[in-house]
């Protein structure tokens, strides 16, 4: 289960996930366009299907896997 939030995030961040227990938050830059946040909504959703969060490891690999796909 996942729910998303619009926020102000620092210009340079497009998004997050922030996990609570077995739910996840996706957290979208609001100062950014409609366009970029769904990019980056379907990227961040990309990591909860693929059970980033339970497979652990190196930040920079997980998005370094997720590009390549």
């Amino acid at each position: 289960m996942y729910k998303v939030v619009l926020t102000d995030l620092p210009p340079k961040i497009k998004g997050m996930i922030v996990k609570e227990d077995d739910c996840f938050t996706i957290l979208l830059n609001s100062r950014l366009s409609r366009e970029q946040n769904m990019k980056t909504y379907l990227h961040e959703k990309k990591h909860i299907e693929r059970g980033d969060f339970e497979n652990g490891g190196d930040v920079d690999q997980i998005e370094r896997d997720a590009h390549q796909e």
